[in-house]
């Protein structure tokens, strides 16, 4: 009947607006069991329909005359084959999108399935430590994992943020291996700086297709910073103003994010701007006033103007919020309480304090795919 009828054709629409939308969006696991379901449903109404009209439903198509030899006008015959050609094609090409689509996707899920394989045995739990070589391979088999699903679907800007993030990774063994080889051992240091240096030119063009691809997604941009923020970090400064202008864009599409103000503070730091450094750091405090690094940071800066006192009383609010929070069994605030009987001598490490993940009670936004934390790596 028209009412079957009509259900058949709003399924079959439905189905092709998800299908087509795979071409621009990445599918999330709920838009597959979407479609899922509706491809079952069609399914449904499909067998419904035939019972009731079995003998008299008939499926057209424009090709009305299919036979080898045409019969009547030969233009119709002609123009039915030219369409059904075209339609064959492009169904072809639909389907090898699709395919290359669900390859990409097995090798991502492969890739995660991995992750959490590792994870499982070099938990916050587990005694033993990987090894840097442990490390390193692990580092490898991500990124060959994300790889493998680039070649079949390269224009997917999630799969080319973890890739960008695994690259950085690698980067960070690299760098710790370098430190561990002998001065005297040039062969070796040259062949570990010529795989840094691909790796690095890697990460930075993967860094930028994410943005190219999707210039208004803020985890692109948020990547993006990461990578750039992480090779200043390693000591790459000719990256200073490029990680800069990342974590702007970020903030532009992200404002309220405390996290990537604190970041632009670093490296405000690091290329010698402490007022700016200063200024975010306060806006890092309106958002989040217990951002314990925040606050031992915007400490260190009056301390290295020679203002002792407006020093402790940042040492005291900080000290005050890790009782407050009862985390006074962090080595944080064993090295709060040495600075304030000796303002006068350096005891605090910010960077080497694990207090951002235990202490944070408005979170940043993190981004999907890679924890900081993998296989034991600290942020």
């Amino acid at each position: 009947d028209k009412t079957g009828a009509w259900r058949f054709l709003i399924v079959d629409l439905v189905i092709l607006t998800i299908f087509f939308s795979s071409l621009v969006f990445s599918y999330s696991v709920l838009v597959i069991f979407l479609l899922l379901l509706f491809v079952a449903l069609r399914t449904v109404i499909k067998e419904s329909l035939r019972e009731v009209t079995e003998e008299r439903f008939v499926l057209k198509f424009w090709a009305i005359n299919m036979s080898t030899t045409p019969k009547g006008n030969n233009s119709l015959y002609s123009f039915n084959v030219f369409l059904t050609i075209v339609v064959s094609c492009l169904s072809l090409v639909l389907l090898g999108l699709w395919g290359a689509k669900t390859i990409a996707s097995f090798h991502v899920l492969r890739a995660e399935a991995f992750l959490v394989q590792e994870n499982r045995k070099f938990g916050e739990d587990s005694e033993v430590l990987p090894t840097l070589d442990e490390r390193e391979e692990f580092m490898i088999a991500m990124d060959n994992y994300y790889a493998r699903a680039l070649v079949f679907e390269g224009n997917n800007p999630l799969y080319t943020r973890k890739r960008t993030l695994m690259l950085l990774e690698r980067i960070g063994v690299l760098v710790e291996r370098f430190s561990q080889v002998p001065e005297d051992d040039s062969e070796t240091r040259d062949g570990i700086i010529e795989e840094l240096m691909v790796l690095k030119s890697a990460l930075i063009d993967f860094g930028r297709k994410s943005t190219d691809l999707s210039p208004s997604i803020y985890a692109n941009w948020s990547t993006r910073a990461t990578l750039y923020t992480g090779l200043v970090g390693i000591g790459f400064s000719e990256h200073v103003s490029d990680a800069i202008s990342s974590l702007e864009r970020a903030i532009n599409l992200n404002p309220l994010n405390f996290q990537l103000y604190y970041s632009l503070a670093q490296v405000y730091i690091v290329k010698g701007d402490q007022d700016n450094a200063a200024v975010l750091l306060g806006r890092v405090l309106e958002i989040n006033p217990q951002h314990i690094p925040s606050i031992l940071l915007v400490a260190d800066l009056y301390k290295e103007e020679g203002n002792l006192d407006m020093y402790v009383a940042y040492l005291e609010a900080a000290k005050e919020i890790l009782e407050r929070e009862e985390a006074t069994n962090l080595e944080i605030y064993s090295q709060i309480l040495q600075a304030l009987e000796d303002p006068e001598v350096e005891y605090i490490e910010v960077e080497d304090s694990n207090i951002l993940e235990q202490l944070e009670n408005s979170g940043s936004e993190s981004d999907e795919g890679i924890p900081p934390a993998s296989l034991g790596l600290e942020e």
